[in-house]
This record gives C-alpha cells, sequence and structure tokens, in this order.
C-alpha cells in the first residue's frame, strides 16, 4: 500500500518528550484512547492485500445524534509494523467519559489537503500510483470503550478494470492502453460512505491503465457509472494503434471488478490486419491473493502461467487442517508452481506441513519454517519432476502452528483441463490445444538446452540450415524455415531415458504449430523414430493447419508397429544410443515442432 511519510510524525516524536506530556496525563488520566485495528475486506487491494509499514488511514468520530458534527475530524491513524494495529501521529483519538456510543468512520488513502468538513475530494487523473487511487472505507458505529478494539474492515468504493491482453499464442506486454469517456474527479462523503462526481467533473476524460509487472495484465481504477454510448479501450502495441468498442449497456458498480480478456487475432502475422475478440467477466473486487509479502521461499517466476486459486480464505492452520482434494489439482504439468500464502504474528516462529494421503514414495511431507520478524509471506512449490507431480496428484493436507493460510493457487496453464484450449471463440472444436505434460509423461525430445533431450544439441537433421530453434514465453521449440524434401525433420541421439516397459499400452506424441497461411502440410508423409524403431504414419501425419495454434498429435504404438511390445530400450547394451526423432516427405516451411513423447493409455 502506499506509504504516507508525514512530517506530523517526526512532531509528534519530539512532543512526547515535551513538557506538554505532564498536562496531558493530568487531563487524560480518566479517558480511554481507542485502540483500532483494520482489515481489508476479502484481503484484496488494487495492488496489495495487507498493511504495509507505515500505511496511514484517516479516522472520524461522532456521536450518533450529530448530524454533521464530528468528536474527532480526520485524524492520522498508521500502522508501524504492517500488523493491522493502527496508534495514533500525534492526536488521538479518546471515548466519551460517560461511556457513550459512538460511530467510527475511516478512509484509505489518508490526505491533508483535500479533506473539508467530512467530504473528501479526488482526482483520478492526478499522476500518483494506482493504489493511491483505490479509495476504501470502513465504518463501526455505536461502539463504546466497553466494546474492546475498534475493528475496521475495509472495502473498494469505486470500481476497477482489468484487462488480460493476449495474440494468438502469447501475453501482450509493454503495451499502452487508456479508456475514455471516464469520470475524473469525485467527491466523497465519509458519514454515509457514499461517492458521487464533483460539480467541476467531466466525463470525456482517458484514464490510463497500469501494467503489472510486464505480465500483459492492465488494471485502472473508475468512477462508478451508468451506461455510457462510445466508451472505448485504445492499445498502442508496437508503435500502432487498435481500439475496441465496449458494450454500451455495461455500468460499473462500486467495489466490483470488471476483466475483460482482449484477444488480438492476427497480430502476430499481420499486425495490419487484426481482429479484436473481446469477453468479460464481472466479480466482486475480491481476488484474495495479491499480498504485499515480506518473505518468498522458493517461489519462481511465473510470468505467463494462469493463476488458478483453490482457497482464498484466511484458515487458522493451527485449529483446522485444509485438505486439498485431487479433483483440485487435476491437469498439473512440469513447471507449475503451486504458491501458500500466509500471515502469522512478527515475534511468533511458524510452521507449516505439507502432507500427501499416502505414504507410497519417498517424498511424504514438505516442512517449512518460518522466522520471527516477518507478518506475510508465499511459499512455492515447482513441480520440476515427475515425483513432484506425484506427491501433490492425490490431493494435500495442510496442516501448521501459529499461521494463518490466507490464499492457496496454482501458477498453471492446464490445471482442470485436459487441454489448454477447447477451441476458439467461434466454438470450431477442431483447433483442441496441446495435451498437458502430466507426472507419468516421458519426454524424448523438447528443445530445451537444460534438459537432457534436446535435439538442438545434434544438429543431425537432414539439412540443419532448415531449422531454426525459436523461443515463446521462455519454452524453445524448433521451426522448419526450409521445406524439406524426404528426411530427418528433427532427430536425437540420446534421450534422458533407458527403458520403458509393456510399450504396446503406450501412446506416442508431438506438439506442432502450422503457420497460418502454409499449405500442403495434410500431404506430408510421416513417420516417428523411437529408439531405432521406426513407426509409419504416412499421408495424415499432419493435419492441414491448425490456423496458427499449437495442438498435440498422438498415435498408439500399438496401431503403428503391433509387434512392439515388453521393453523398449533406449540405451544399448555396449552403451551406445538409439534414434529417436521426426522423418517425413514433402514437409513445407513454417511449421514449428516441440515435445516429442510417450504417454501411458489410460
Amino acid at each position: 500500500m502506499r506509504k504516507t511519510h508525514l512530517c506530523i510524525m517526526a512532531m509528534a516524536t519530539m512532543l512526547i518528550a515535551s513538557c506538554s506530556d505532564n498536562i496531558d496525563t493530568m487531563n487524560q488520566n480518566h479517558r480511554v484512547e481507542a485502540q483500532i485495528s483494520a482489515s481489508v475486506l476479502e484481503r484484496t487491494r488494487a495492488t496489495d492485500t495487507v498493511w504495509e509499514a507505515n500505511d496511514v488511514i484517516g479516522v472520524f468520530v461522532k456521536s450518533p445524534s450529530s448530524e454533521g458534527v464530528f468528536r474527532n475530524a480526520n485524524v492520522a491513524y498508521y500502522t508501524p509494523d504492517a500488523s493491522g494495529n493502527f496508534q495514533s501521529v500525534s492526536e488521538k483519538v479518546y471515548y466519551p467519559q460517560d461511556n457513550e456510543a459512538v460511530d467510527f468512520m475511516a478512509y484509505y488513502p489518508y490526505n491533508t489537503d483535500n479533506v473539508n468538513q467530512g467530504k473528501y475530494s479526488f482526482d483520478l487523473t492526478s499522476n500518483i500510483p494506482l493504489s493511491e487511487k483505490d479509495l476504501m472505507y470502513a465504518s463501526v458505529n455505536g461502539h463504546s470503550q466497553s466494546d474492546g478494539t475498534v475493528q475496521f474492515q475495509f472495502s473498494h468504493m469505486l470500481s476497477k478494470i482489468e484487462v488480460e491482453l493476449k495474440s494468438d499464442t502469447k501475453i501482450i506486454s509493454g503495451a499502452t492502453l487508456s479508456i475514455n469517456n471516464q469520470c475524473d474527479k469525485g467527491i466523497f462523503n465519509i458519514i454515509d460512505g457514499t461517492v458521487a462526481d464533483a460539480d467541476e467533473a467531466s466525463y470525456n476524460n482517458e484514464l490510463l491503465f497500469e501494467e503489472k509487472e510486464s505480465t500483459g495484465q492492465y488494471h485502472v481504477i473508475v468512477m462508478p457509472s451508468s451506461q455510457i454510448v462510445g466508451r472505448n479501450i485504445t492499445m498502442e502495441i508496437n508503435g500502432k494503434t487498435y481500439t475496441t468498442t465496449l458494450d454500451p449497456t455495461y455500468t460499473y458498480a462500486s467495489g466490483s471488478k470488471y476483466t475483460f480478456t482482449i484477444t488480438m487475432k492476427g497480430i502476430d502475422k499481420d499486425p495490419e490486419n487484426v481482429e479484436i475478440v473481446i469477453t468479460l467477466d464481472i466479480n466482486d473486487w475480491t481476488d484474495g491473493h495479491e499480498e504485499a509479502l515480506e518473505g518468498n521461499e522458493n517461489v519462481p517466476d511465473v510470468t505467463g502461467k494462469k493463476e488458478n486459486i483453490l482457497i482464498s480464505t484466511v484458515a487458522s492452520l493451527s485449529e483446522n487442517p485444509l485438505s486439498i482434494t485431487a479433483n483440485q489439482l487435476q491437469g498439473l504439468s512440469i513447471g507449475d508452481v503451486i504458491c501458500l500464502y500466509y500471515q502469522k504474528d512478527i515475534d511468533t516462529e511458524a510452521n507449516i506441513t505439507i502432507n500427501k494421503p499416502s505414504t507410497t514414495r519417498s517424498i511424504n511431507s514438505y516442512n517449512y519454517t518460518l522466522a520471527k520478524g516477518t507478518t506475510a509471506g508465499r511459499i512455492g512449490i515447482t513441480m520440476d519432476d515427475a515425483e513432484t507431480i506425484a506427491f501433490f496428484a492425490a490431493g494435500m493436507s495442510i496442516t501448521g502452528s501459529d499461521a494463518n493460510l490466507t490464499c492457496l493457487s496454482v501458477y498453471s496453464n492446464t490445471l482442470g483441463n485436459n487441454s489448454s484450449e477447447n477451441g476458439d471463440e467461434t466454438g470450431e472444436d477442431e483447433e483442441k490445444g496441446t495435451d498437458p505434460i502430466t507426472a507419468n509423461t516421458i519426454m524424448i525430445i523438447d528443445f530445451e538446452t537444460s534438459e537432457g533431450h534436446s535435439a538442438g544439441w545434434d544438429k543431425s537433421w537432414s539439412d540443419d540450415t532448415a531449422t531454426e530453434p525459436e523461443e515463446e514465453d521462455g519454452n524453445t521449440y524448433m521451426r522448419l524455415v526450409k521445406p524439406i524434401a524426404d528426411g530427418w525433420i528433427f532427430n536425437c541421439n540420446h534421450a534422458p531415458i533407458s527403458t520403458v516397459s509393456n510399450i504396446e499400452n503406450y501412446m506416442v506424441k508431438f506438439d506442432v504449430r502450422i503457420d497460418e497461411g502454409v499449405s500442403g502440410a495434410s500431404d506430408v508423409e510421416g513417420q516417428y523414430v523411437i529408439a531405432d524403431n521406426w513407426l509409419w504414419v504416412g499421408t495424415g501425419f499432419l493435419p492441414e493447419t491448425t490456423n496458427g495454434k499449437w495442438i498435440t498429435v498422438s498415435h498408439k504404438i500399438s496401431e503403428l508397429k503391433a509387434d512392439l511390445t515388453g521393453d523398449l530400450v533406449f540405451v544399448k547394451d555396449d552403451g551406445g544410443v538409439q534414434g529417436n526423432g521426426l522423418n517425413g516427405k514433402n514437409v513445407p516451411a513454417g511449421i514449428s515442432f516441440d515435445n516429442l513423447r510417450l504417454e501411458p493409455i489410460e
């Protein structure tokens, strides 16, 4: 959250040491200061979900019977350690000495210049971070000193618009987005918690989006509004400007988040001829996972992966172990990341343990010690091999001591799906997407230079000038830049495996993408080579087109070579290696290949 640095905080420290302390002590011996704590509804913010050290809120107090007269107005309270326990900056709020119940109101972010007579004037066009435009409000009515701590629960007063921008094949980061016909100024009534347009406000304004750390996700905070005709989102991408018109019947409510997925179809091939496809998802502004974290453990860069939230609530692990079912984790793939978000007391050492339902494998639990000195953090577990996926595939149980779990999510593009795509927006189901890499996958060639199965190491295809390694969202694959008349498409004279048992019970698969405009792919006569076994397919090896998208091609081993049974040996007795790859005739340029692999037949 915004760190509001106030000069009066330093002044207050000096005052504490001054003689005025004695006067305060005499006059206030019988007065009780209000203790204040605060949380955010569903723990979600524009950019963060928990308080940061020195965040400041403004507190108002009035008697229920008074109309607009405040006992205390715009008193600054801050949280020194991000715990959500607030203390005064200088002026303190005291309960009435007659134990009268009073109404408490608070807002964020704190402001000294634009608050007058219980009204806060704000400007959404100002050049300040988005988190400082995230107006939040909380109130507690009829509270007396006998009721204990004033526990504010803040909620959002404005609307959030989020855009997930992508092409046919990848996210689009580094773009500049804006939305027009927006109100630029508002008035927030602190007494009743309502937002209204300022008298001088204009709805002809453009507001700029902020991008979330090069993720292809852009967000902006806007005034709640009714239906407006002619509202557009404009995108500047690589020097070119594109505009999409929003449905004029859309309304934007206080506390709601509007997520637009905008797909720039064809932009990868022809930036001048782009079809813009837009979809909308409306939810309460309750992500519940964007936390201001002090500690991170084992969390890699997850750019390009979708965050799938499994749990989004504050749960005490000391009181109730949490169980995650196998169904919730269906579709985990190599490279996916499970993230646990936690909270704890700053002076306490806490523990979190992840257990599996059975003890049939070498790893039966993950144990983490959360050191003193932090109040919030995140633990990441990467699915870096088949054994790790197998651990979680049957579900898990999470226990702990002195720690609360605030969110559990999985960064994955395959979780819960049998394929990464199920056709495009037109419903064409032949574009089935790629099958996921699972715990049972036996990878033969994937072109990643950091692994033991990269065909790029051998360069032993028929004409090594016909192919080029390419990269997309961190994944390396191979693309034909010249046609191959007859010969190896790619091969690899080594594999990171020695023997596969009962090979007749497996399928052989690879991923393929055919660039738009390529013709003749369905005429390719192709065959697999697996451990020096040549498995002929013939024509029909490839589809005519994939419309520029990745799909998976698969064949059963038993249907290709019925006598290939039992153990398939990839390493010879003399230590020699077997050849693996794809071979074909009449293969046109513009076709990409990846992930030659074996999968057991379910």
